[in-house]
């Protein structure tokens, strides 16, 4: 099990931290992390962030980037220009994580701004107080669903490092967070060091597959048409009104599965959206782009992988 130790800073002197030990406890493991409260800047991106995100890019082409400890739109912006001026990262989407006070607080430009979040509970657990950090998930897992943006949860089944099987309460834990809105889970420690990672990842997936029997699809169709002012007179634009209506007619129909055509994917995200209760099968049609009168740029492959 992963131990926190918490220090409070006394003073700074040069680049030497006193500090007074508040809470001690013994540390394991090959990969220690150090979080700063209250105060501490960074760019979104380091220099070797930038590097590296090239490197890695040189053998593998990059669907998304997570963008760590995201605190508001323009650190979006700003990892977003770093990649719309790399060779061949100009589609790769931006995945926030929210895991800091700031990015909860900037929540909502912060989901108009990105492709996408990811909920940390492990680092922004550190700074929040536990009988708050119910009411942020909800929050934060309520707000991306109605805006038709991924979100993703992390830290599950801590015990399952050192154990084959989860506790109930962490077994519960995984099924509520498909039951409220989460569109995927992410398992860190539990896989990268811990003993049953196998097994942790076939467990969590057998609990998530029982959740998704149970989602009700028809609750969360009214919600967000509740939201996008489909009930109330409100216009929606072309592809919404084309999305929503198409969710409808297959609860109506009792149809079996959507498929759509798509260059740019948006069209199947939109229908997403809705979480209907069946299979969606994007057809996405390929582009060819003349980009200097020579040479032409087929488009497609990664929108069709994003997709996935």
């Amino acid at each position: 099990m992963r131990s926190t130790v918490t220090l409070r800073v006394e003073s700074v002197v040069d680049e030497t931290l006193t500090c007074v030990v508040e809470k001690s406890a013994a540390l394991d493991g090959q990969l220690l992390t150090v979080q700063f409260d209250n105060g501490y800047e960074r760019d979104a991106l380091t220099e070797d962030d930038i590097q590296l995100l090239k490197h890695f890019h040189a053998v593998n082409k990059i669907e998304f980037v997570g963008l760590s400890f995201c605190r508001s739109a323009a650190d979006v912006a700003f990892c977003r220009d770093i990649l719309a001026n790399t060779a061949g990262l100009d589609e790769t989407q931006v995945f926030a994580k929210i895991e800091s006070i700031a990015g909860l607080r900037n929540l909502d430009e912060i989901l108009d701004a990105a492709d996408g979040v990811v909920f940390s509970r492990g680092n922004l657990g550190v700074q929040l107080a536990p009988e708050k950090t119910i009411l942020a998930q909800h929050m934060v897992l309520g707000a991306a669903n109605l805006r038709g943006k991924p979100v993703f949860t992390t830290r599950l089944c801590d015990s399952m490092v050192a154990a084959p099987r989860p506790t109930r309460a962490e077994a519960t834990d995984v099924a509520n967070l498909v039951l409220n809105g989460a569109d995927g889970v992410i398992l860190g420690q539990e896989t990268f060091r811990g003993l049953y990672p196998v097994e942790c990842a076939t467990t969590v997936m057998s609990i998530c597959g029982q959740a998704e029997m149970h989602v009700n699809s028809h609750h969360h169709y009214q919600k967000v048409m509740e939201q996008a002012g489909g009930y109330d007179g409100r216009r929606l634009d072309n592809r919404e009104s084309l999305a929503s209506t198409a969710v409808r007619a297959v609860e109506k129909l009792n149809a079996k599965l959507i498929v759509c055509f798509t260059g740019t994917g948006e069209t199947a995200r939109e229908l997403a959206k809705y979480k209907p209760g069946v299979p969606i099968i994007a057809v996405v049609l390929p582009r060819l782009t003349c980009t200097d009168g020579i040479k032409w740029r087929g488009t497609g492959d990664m929108k069709a992988r994003q997709g996935l």
